[in-house]
């Protein structure tokens, strides 16, 4: 990569295309958790969309600019420190061998994509994106399925709105308040990111990229692939939403999202181009 991080305060990790086809063996996809945003980084800086970047979870970090190259800087609001002063957040811009930068924490959302590619504009050029993602603005509502034990524990429990608790992470983020204890002792099944397990207390506990590949605890719902993205811009003490849809209704959601992602990276390189 063209950048060095020089220091770091919080999570800072370099992630790329999620493992597939190994969670038999225990290894989880890890990956990006918020998939839109990686892409939209990578799209401003002038490379693919499977490259891997930096993911900043409510970090600051100091990067330097180890040859020149093109940053893009997308996902939760994070502003940017530049030699020429403070950039709002959502930016793209050149960066020349050298020189240092530092993407202070986002007052809102919770992770930050950081990509470099080739140099496309003079020094000095900075550029930035308007509109706001997705998965940043709507992550305090997330659409779910009922999961395969939701009969034990009772969708209706599911659909209220909860509280982020200050323990969450790329393994799981856990929810306040708790839901009715239960005494369920389940043989391990294997789970997916973005299951919804509730433990023996009662705690809801939705899994992310890095989130274990069997369980015990009941499965009572299920984060829809479209909305995914939105739990990776969650922070402790937002609010969130589950709204319960069917089968059917999941796959018309991933179908429009995958749609709106692709249009939304197109109109990105054409105004890049211009």
């Amino acid at each position: 990569m063209s950048l060095r991080l020089v220091k770091a305060f919080g999570p800072v990790d370099v992630l790329g295309q999620p493992i597939l086809g190994r969670r038999r063996f225990g290894v989880p996809v890890g990956g990006a958790f918020d998939e839109e945003s990686w892409q939209v980084a990578n799209v401003l800086a002038g490379v693919s969309i499977g490259q891997a970047c930096w993911e900043l979870s409510m970090a600051q970090a100091k990067f330097e600019v180890v040859e020149s190259c093109t940053v893009g800087v997308a996902g939760a609001p994070a502003p940017i420190r530049l030699a020429s002063g403070l950039t709002e957040a959502s930016a793209v811009f050149t960066a020349q061998k050298g020189d240092t930068f530092v993407i202070e924490p986002p007052p809102t959302g919770a992770r930050a994509y950081i990509a470099c590619g080739p140099v496309q504009h003079p020094q000095g050029w900075v550029r930035r994106t308007e509109e706001p993602l997705h998965n940043v603005t709507q992550r305090h509502l997330i659409r779910v399925m009922a999961g395969p034990n939701e009969s034990l524990i009772g969708i209706e429990q599911i659909l209220s709105t909860f509280k982020v608790s200050r323990s969450a992470n790329r393994v799981g983020i856990r929810l306040e308040p708790r839901i009715a204890a239960h005494t369920y002792e389940l043989t391990s099944t294997p789970q997916c990111v973005g299951v919804i397990q509730v433990s023996n207390d009662g705690t809801l506990i939705m899994l992310g990229p890095d989130g274990p590949t069997i369980g015990g605890y009941p499965m009572a719902a299920a984060i829809c692939s479209s909305d995914l993205g939105r739990i990776g811009q969650l922070r402790p003490g937002d609010s969130v939403t589950f709204q319960l849809v069917t089968a059917q209704e999941s796959l018309q959601l991933r179908e429009q999202a995958a749609l709106d992602q692709q249009v939304r990276l197109n109109l990105l390189r054409l105004a890049l181009s211009v």
